[in-house]
């Protein structure tokens, strides 16, 4: 079991080992080999079963999972890396037997470069689900997958993009092998890095039953049968979309190699969308709704290049580049969805080796798809122009891929939100803003980034965030508390809010209990009523005064006699001052005389007297228009001078005072004052 300290170094080494193996994936893999094959003047045929390699790799899991208790699975994982890079450089040398007149050749060492490149893959790729569980806790399992995802995205989108401008229009040969030669630089690198890790050595010893025995018992679990059947059907469409869109581009509307990168661009900003999205939706609104909306996008780009494309006149650069962005969103965001949901659905102990199966139902239906996909073409291009070939082609998909959703909707939800919400937050630009800062939140290390968290979140209206609002009052932080319950206040108050501020009134008790107190008295919380009355007995004075200032607030008469006590009874002055405010807001005439007994015979702070003075000129009633005359009064200003420029106050409902009634009762208040003053003085 590894420690945090290393958890957060080990991602840390594996972010930085998926900047330099995507960089080597956009050099050396995918549509970079599917190019190299059609300048060498490969067939599509072929194209579609080099392509189905990727997927026919998982099939070599097995020999993977034979290698973990006798290697490790990390350095499994680096030496696979490693020696995968080593088996792909023969195709570096597939042109010399071009110009030779031994095509053939040259297809077997391309075609046998990239199959022990993605065979020793296989055996490698059993780390995959040790490496997102063992470096991540299951709270923060979602985000690394997704940022891992991003960082991908963003490698991709810049070195695709300047591939695009060094490639030209008509790239040659010796150009492909310059950035294939790159690729496999970068790829051992990244494969360097990761002789760095840690050894996960708890999974050594998960990889001692039978293969059989392993999936004989996960495929007589239901819902995990189920869900390998849906993955299937998803992964052939997958598998298709990821393989032939760049051959669709090319044959089927001629774009150049350098367009056909920028649109590949164009697709990997759909990858870094999924893969925010996936950061900062899949730990709080769980796998199966993120799966069918990436599913829902990729059936979009393909239902615009199945139907609207070839209408699209003027407009195919643009659309075309929306075709690759959403089916590009479309796979990343279902496939990381569909890892997260095997997260979710597989016990921590079984990961291991239901991750092979996994991998299993993935390869077979992207080799599938791939494979049955490039001869179909192969087989339509025939006796079909090529618009027409993909456009059945593509017809083909999209039925499968709404059977695939049909199934999807069937998944067990995993305690994840309804997809209607999912959407709801996706196309809100508050709530994912909200969300996004919760996901900060969530992941901050230190009290500096949770505060900043929590005051992007105090301004944003969104209710996505009161979980983790709530979440935080319990902080063993002081600063944190605060920032919370000020976030907390300018919420409505919802009973989840209502009991958690009503817990904390005893949970935060000589601390931030009294920020409680007094948000339940400005929102109006009668279900707090009887917690308050118990606050008021409370030996933390700051609780017991912000309790009774609540409680006049919510108009609870049953409590003045104890707030009168807080007066009488031998206390600090804050209790003095509080006890007083609170009398200001709900007491009645007959705590005059309690007042005017603290004020003349009390020895207290002249900020509490003056607290009770401004409370006897609310039981008068002219509280508001006394205060700026007082305020002078305070400032040195003489009482005659202050009653000779007197008004009357108004009085509710739009009547005033007698005039031979108001300066009586100012010289009475201020008379007050200078009583408790020469008193204290005299005492003094």
């Amino acid at each position: 079991m590894l420690t945090t300290a290393q958890q957060q170094q080990g991602r840390k080494t594996l972010l930085w080992f998926g900047l330099f193996n995507s960089l080597s994936f956009t050099l050396v893999t995918g549509n970079m080999i599917s190019l190299y094959l059609l300048r060498l003047g490969s067939s599509t045929a072929l194209i579609g079963l080099v392509a189905s390699f990727v997927y026919f790799s998982s099939f070599f899991l097995i020999p993977g999972r034979f290698l973990v208790p006798r290697v490790g699975v990390m350095r499994l994982f680096a030496w696979a890396w490693f020696l995968r890079y080593m088996a792909i450089l023969p195709i570096l040398v597939a042109p010399l037997f071009v110009v030779t007149g031994q095509e053939n050749v040259a297809f077997y060492l391309v075609a046998g470069g990239v199959f022990l490149f993605q065979m020793i893959r296989g055996m490698g790729i059993v780390a995959n689900t040790p490496m997102f569980t063992g470096f991540a806790s299951q709270a923060t399992r979602g985000h690394f997958i997704s940022q891992f995802q991003m960082i991908a995205a963003v490698v991709s989108i810049i070195s695709g993009t300047l591939i695009a401008v060094l490639l030209g229009p008509d790239a040659a040969v010796g150009r492909y092998l310059l950035f294939l030669g790159s690729g496999i630089a970068f790829g051992l690198v990244g494969a360097g890095l990761l002789f760095t890790l840690p050894e996960l050595e708890g999974y050594r010893d998960t990889t001692q039953k039978p293969i059989r025995t392993v999936f004989k018992s996960a495929l007589q679990d239901t819902r995990f049968r189920f869900f390998l059947g849906t993955f299937f059907v998803v992964a052939v469409t997958t598998g298709i979309g990821r393989s032939f869109m760049v051959l669709f581009a090319k044959q089927a509307y001629g774009f150049s190699d350098s367009m056909t990168f920028f649109m590949l661009a164009t697709g990997n900003v759909g990858t870094f969308l999924a893969g925010y999205l996936g950061s900062v939706l899949l730990d709080r609104l769980g796998a199966r709704p993120l799966i069918l909306f990436s599913l829902i996008t990729f059936l979009t780009g393909l239902l615009i290049a199945t139907f609207i494309l070839p209408l699209a006149g003027g407009f195919i650069i643009p659309l075309m580049a929306l075709v690759f962005l959403c089916t590009a969103f479309g796979f990343t965001g279902g496939e990381n969805s569909f890892q997260a949901y095997f997260f979710g659905l597989t016990p921590p102990e079984e990961r291991l080796d239901r991750g092979v199966l996994y991998f299993f139902t993935l390869g077979a239906g992207g080799t599938l798809g791939a494979v049955t996909g490039g001869y179909l073409i192969s087989v339509l291009e025939l006796v079909l122009p090529l618009l027409r070939v993909y456009q059945l082609f593509f017809t083909v998909v999209i039925v499968l891929l709404i059977f695939g959703l049909f199934l999807i909707q069937r998944l067990p939800t995993l305690g994840a939100e309804p997809f209607r919400d999912t959407l709801g937050v996706i196309f809100s630009l508050r709530d994912l803003r909200a969300v996004t800062f919760v996901s900060k939140l969530e992941q901050s290390t230190t009290v500096a980034e949770e505060r900043s968290a929590l005051r992007h979140l105090s301004l944003n209206p969104s209710d996505r965030v009161i979980e983790s609002l709530i979440d935080r009052i319990s902080s063993p932080s002081y600063v944190v508390r605060v920032d919370a319950l000020d976030a907390i206040q300018e919420r409505p108050l919802t009973p989840v809010v209502q009991e958690a501020l009503i817990m904390h009134l005893s949970a935060g008790q000589h601390t931030t209990a009294s920020r409680a107190a007094r948000i339940l008295g400005l929102k109006g919380s009668t279900a707090a009523i009887e917690p308050l009355r118990r606050c008021l007995s409370s030996d933390d004075m700051l609780l017991a005064g912000r309790a009774a200032i609540a409680l006049c607030r919510l108009g609870d008469t049953e409590s003045l006699p104890s707030i009168r006590d807080m007066l009488i009874a031998p206390a600090t002055g804050t209790t003095v001052l509080y006890a007083a405010a609170a009398l200001q807001i709900g007491g009645t005439a007959d705590d005059i005389v309690v007042l005017l007994d603290v004020a003349l015979h009390r020895s207290l702070p002249e900020y509490v007297v003056d607290e009770v003075i401004l409370s006897l000129a609310a039981l008068l009633h002219f509280n508001d228009w006394f205060y700026p005359r007082y305020v002078q009064f305070t400032r040195g200003e003489a009482v005659d001078d202050i009653i000779a420029s007197l008004e009357p106050p108004p009085l509710p409902g739009g009547l005033t005072w007698p005039e031979q009634e108001v300066a009586p009762r100012v010289r009475f208040l201020l008379d007050a004052y200078e009583t408790w003053k020469q008193e204290n003085t005299n005492h003094g």
